[in-house]
């Protein structure tokens, strides 16, 4: 199994990165659904507690 650490460098053989794409700079309501999940106290914090691996 691998680590936290091979996670996030991308060396785990199954892992992948997540992207966004928005059409132009996110704005509003989509805008702050981005900033929710960045934000290390509310969005990363849920992705934590789901055994998800958060940003640093």
């Amino acid at each position: 199994m691998g680590s936290t650490l091979t996670l996030k460098r991308g060396t785990y053989s199954i892992s992948r990165p997540l992207f966004m794409f928005t059409n132009g700079w996110p704005q509003g309501k989509m805008l702050e659904y981005i900033n929710f999940l960045l934000d290390a106290e509310q969005g990363q914090a849920m992705i934590k507690a789901a055994n998800y691996i958060p940003l640093d």
